[in-house]
């Protein structure tokens, strides 16, 4: 009577636990690297957003708006009062105001940014005309 064998045997798992922990070894560094880069492009874009946001408020309520950069935070000030709050992971500001004004025209101003775990410093430009953000490296 042939016995057959049933399962694996245990040097055959620990073969293939070492395959895959080599595998992640050589995988996980490239990973975390992406995910960094993509949160600091999301966050970019998120300041764009609230650019024009901030402007489109300050025009429909008639209402002078300001735009405060400070530490990791995003404050938006409609009058005197505080409207929202925006808090980033990646992205650390100088402190800084955009005013805008009741029609929603920006009166510029540098912002500068620093991305968390880097020594390189970002300014943020704004073009007037097209209302549009851009982050200089």
């Amino acid at each position: 009577m042939i016995h057959k064998q049933q399962g694996f045997s245990l040097i055959e798992l620990v073969v293939v636990m070492i395959m895959i922990a080599g595998l992640v070894a050589i995988v996980a560094p490239g990973a975390t690297k992406s995910l960094q880069s993509s949160k600091k492009f999301i966050e970019e874009k998120k300041i764009h957003s609230i650019v024009k946001q901030v402007s489109k408020l300050a025009f429909y309520s008639g209402q002078p708006v300001v735009l405060s950069f400070e530490n990791n935070d995003v404050n938006i000030w409609l009058g005197e009062e505080l409207y929202k709050k925006e808090v980033f992971e990646e992205l650390n500001f100088n402190s800084a105001k955009l005013h805008f004004s009741a029609t929603g025209f920006l009166t510029p101003s540098p912002v500068k940014f620093k991305i968390e775990n880097t020594l390189k410093v970002n300014q943020l430009l704004i073009d007037c005309e097209e209302n549009y953000v851009i982050c200089k490296v």
